[in-house]
C-alpha cells in the first residue's frame, strides 16, 4: 500500500487538491504526521489484527519477564523481540500441550500470586514499560510462552510502503482525510467524512474481530510472522 496514493487521495477527498494532482512536499511531510499519528492510535485499538506476531519463549521460572529490544548500552532484555503493545494473548506449555492465560489488571495480579511457587501461571498482566515492556504472571512461569501481540509501524515516508492489506486502504484515506479537515477547521467535511470513516472502520472491524474468542485456542492463527526468541539472557 503506496503511502504517496493514500496521502494524496485523502487530500482530494477535502478537496485540497484536484483528481489526479499531486500534493506539495511540505503538506505531504505534514500529512505523513498526521497518519503516524492515526496508525499509532488505531494499533493501540487493536484494529490491525493482520499485524499480530507469534513468539515463543522460555519463561525461566520468573514471575516477571521483559521485553524488548537490545540497548545501545548492551542492556538485554529477557525477551528480545520488539517491545509489545496491545498484548492479545498468552499461552504456556509446562508439558501437556499450549493453556490460554486470562489477562488481568496490573493492579490485580497481585491477589493472584503464590509467593515463592512456579510452575504453570494462569493469570498475566502486561506492563508498558519503556525500553522494555513487563510480562507479569501470578507466579514463576516455568514453562514455555507464546505471546501474540500487534507489531510497532514503521514511521510512513512519503514514497513508501504500508505493510498492510488493501484492504485497509479505504479505511486509512477516509480517517486522514477526517483528520485533516478536523486539523483545518473544515466543519462541513468533518460532518461529512465521519460517517464514511466510521462505516469503512466498522466493516474491517466486523472482519478481523469476529475471529478473537478463537485466538486463545492457537495463539498463532493469525500470524504473519513466526519468531522463535533464542540466546535468552
Amino acid at each position: 500500500m503506496r503511502v504517496r496514493e493514500i496521502l494524496e487521495k485523502a487530500a482530494y477527498k477535502t478537496n485540497i487538491i484536484r483528481a489526479g494532482a499531486s500534493i506539495s512536499g511540505e503538506e505531504a511531510v505534514h500529512l505523513c504526521g498526521l497518519l503516524d499519528d492515526i496508525l499509532a492510535e488505531l494499533s493501540a485499538d487493536n484494529f490491525f489484527n493482520c499485524r499480530a506476531t507469534l513468539i515463543t519463549a522460555d519463561g525461566r521460572g520468573k514471575d516477571a519477564l521483559t521485553i524488548g529490544e537490545v540497548q545501545a548500552d548492551g542492556t538485554t532484555p529477557d525477551i528480545v523481540a520488539p517491545r509489545p503493545y496491545n498484548l492479545q494473548s498468552v499461552a504456556s506449555n509446562y508439558g501437556a500441550g499450549w493453556v490460554a492465560m486470562e489477562e488481568t489488571d496490573l493492579a490485580d495480579i497481585g491477589s493472584y500470586t503464590f509467593e515463592g511457587s512456579s510452575g504453570h501461571p494462569e493469570f498475566f498482566a502486561y506492563e508498558e514499560g519503556f525500553p522494555f515492556g513487563i510480562l507479569h504472571f501470578n507466579r514463576g512461569a516455568a514453562c514455555q510462552l507464546r505471546l501474540v501481540y500487534s507489531l510497532p509501524f514503521p514511521r510512513a515516508t512519503i514514497n513508501g510502503e504500508l505493510p498492510l492489506p488493501q484492504i485497509y486502504s479505504r479505511a486509512l484515506v477516509l480517517t486522514l482525510a477526517h483528520s485533516m479537515a478536523v486539523d483545518k477547521g473544515m466543519d462541513d467535511d468533518v460532518a461529512r467524512l465521519l460517517p464514511e470513516m466510521e462505516k469503512a472502520q466498522a466493516a474491517i472491524r466486523a472482519n478481523t474481530m469476529k475471529s478473537k474468542p478463537l485466538r486463545l485456542v492457537d495463539p498463532g492463527f493469525c500470524s504473519h510472522e513466526n519468531i522463535t526468541i533464542m540466546g535468552l539472557r
